[in-house]
């Protein structure tokens, strides 16, 4: 029984580890395409154009605040009637989350004409109809992206991960392909944002045809207006998260485009662009424990979460913030080797992201143990606030401040969120927030504290060339992860040795307690 029960933990592991490797793995084949992408995008746009796509992209992205969060909820639900084996209620929410998307696509396209006529307004170096094709074509981009990650949770609600993050790596490079080709070809914007939404769609075609293949069984069902209520309730609450991150993410390029310049949009959008890409790897890392927390919720409420908390919560939030830190750590000669001289306007922005994101992602297993127990909206609380500091902080600071004054309100919104959430899930978890906040944000400091030394190093390395640029960031993050490592294998050999030392004590104790016993039993 007991080796059977140890089995069973051993398999669930390591599932664990391939279905996390299987889910960083689209971020992480977007991401690395995009660093090789963005170069050649700017070298044949120039960054007043790059910096016009951003925007549109940015805009186009606050219509994912209309799915209902049904992106966030497929998983959860999906993992729910699982467990409880109700394959019926699986298909309807296949069902509710097709239709919310494909009810959004249509009003996002009707309302992108007025937009388009607004953003020509300040933006004057592309015209009206141009405007309206990034934008149409951004938010079919969008919607295809918002259809394929809805589809694969089909398949993550049941644990199988691996065939469908294939198929979503393979989207994603499509998706930037189509428009590389395009402006390989001697194409303009236009003809740069019409690839792109091609290359989506074709992405979407792949994720359909490996569920098809994979899952074997998936049928729709008519949902009932119950279902329907508690998925959309669900969402919403969790949608908080999302309205959080376009307020404080994209809102300030937004901002930079009207009140200082496309062009400082453009230097927003590169430097983010590296910076939020790193932090999309941390967060699909830890969202692969949602099915495992909900789980466990499900089958011994808040003591089994706790537990699977404070076993994977180190571990997990280790890995999301590690990425990220690197990248701020190499940023002073990385930015350079990159993108050139945009690269070096760009440092500070990555610096002043990149730490706030750590601050973010340490929140990060918490918002998972929130879903979990269906206490989203907790998460929706602190989100709210880091929403409402954005939307009062940018503007004031971006027209004050300029870029300066857009970072300083990313930083301040996304520690009040950080707080906030720590105080409200934490005292789930624990009676002092305190408490459960620890596990988490001890991961962070050593990634942290030896960032410092390799990022101001590198400040002051001297170099004539971008091949020098790469040479010293690869040595940089050699360095970096070679201390990261180091540090981390000592930690981890003093708990094997303090707990050893604890047990050796314990044995000790008990056949002291045993001789004892045995002395008085024989007087």
């Amino acid at each position: 029984m007991h080796m059977a029960a140890h089995r069973g933990a051993v398999d669930s592991n390591k599932g664990l580890r391939l279905n996390t490797a299987a889910q960083v793995l689209p971020l992480a084949s977007g991401y690395l395409v995009n660093i090789v992408a963005t170069p050649l995008i700017i070298a044949h746009l120039g960054v007043d154009e790059f910096g016009v796509w951003a925007v549109t992209g940015a805009i186009a992205q606050y219509g994912a605040l209309l799915d209902l969060g049904t992106t966030r909820s497929v998983t959860r639900f999906i993992s729910l009637h699982s467990s409880n084996g109700d394959v019926r209620a699986e298909r309807a929410t296949r069902t509710i989350a097709i239709a919310i998307i494909g009810a959004l696509w249509s009003l996002l396209l009707c309302l992108s004409v007025p937009l388009a006529y607004l953003l020509s307004i300040p933006i004057s170096i592309v015209t009206t109809h141009e405007i309206w094709v990034v934008l149409a074509a951004s938010i079919s981009m969008l919607i295809a992206s918002m259809f394929s990650r809805a589809i694969a949770g089909f398949a993550f609600g049941h644990k199988r991960m691996i065939a469908m993050n294939i198929a979503l790596s393979l989207g994603n490079i499509a998706t930037i392909g189509g428009g590389l080709i395009a402006l390989v070809q001697g194409g303009d914007l236009q003809d740069f944002a019409l690839a792109n939404a091609a290359g989506a769609a074709f992405g979407l075609m792949v994720v359909v045809i490996v569920l098809i293949v994979t899952e074997h069984e998936c049928k729709l069902a008519r949902p009932y207006v119950s279902e329907t209520r508690e998925f959309i309730l669900f969402g919403l609450k969790g949608q908080a998260t999302s309205v959080s991150d376009l307020f404080v993410l994209q809102f300030p390029k937004i901002a930079l485009g009207i009140f200082v310049s496309p062009n400082a949009a453009g230097l927003y959008e590169i430097g983010s662009r590296i910076a939020m890409g790193a932090r999309s790897l941390g967060i699909v890392a830890i969202m692969t424990l949602t099915p495992y927390f909900t789980e466990a919720y499900a089958r011994e409420k808040v003591e089994g979460l706790r537990i699977q908390y404070y076993k994977y919560s180190p571990i997990y939030t280790f890995l999301a913030v590690f990425p990220i830190v690197a990248i701020v750590a190499v940023a002073p000669t990385g930015m350079h080797a990159w993108v050139g001289a945009a690269g070096d306007a760009s440092v500070v922005i990555v610096l002043v992201l990149g730490l706030s994101f750590v601050i973010n992602l340490a929140t990060g297993t918490q918002t998972i143990a929130a879903s979990a127990m269906n206490q989203m909206g907790r998460v929706a609380k602190s989100s709210m606030y880091a929403s409402f500091a954005s939307l009062i902080f940018t503007p004031i600071f971006t027209y004050l401040l300029g870029q300066a004054g857009a970072l300083i309100s990313v930083a301040l919104a996304m520690s009040i969120g950080a707080i906030t959430e720590f105080m409200y899930i934490g005292r789930i978890l624990e009676r002092r927030a305190l408490t459960a906040a620890r596990a988490p944000l001890r991961a962070v400091v050593i990634p942290v504290s030896l960032c410092v030394p390799v990022f101001v190093g590198l400040l002051f390395v001297p170099y004539t060339s971008r091949v020098q640029t790469l040479l010293w960031s690869t040595g940089g993050l050699i360095a970096y992860s070679g201390m990261v490592l180091t540090t981390q294998l000592i930690r981890k050999s003093r708990r094997k040795r303090t707990s050893l030392q604890s047990k050796d004590s314990r044995l000790a104790v008990e056949s002291a307690d045993s001789i004892l016993s045995e002395s008085i039993g024989g007087t």
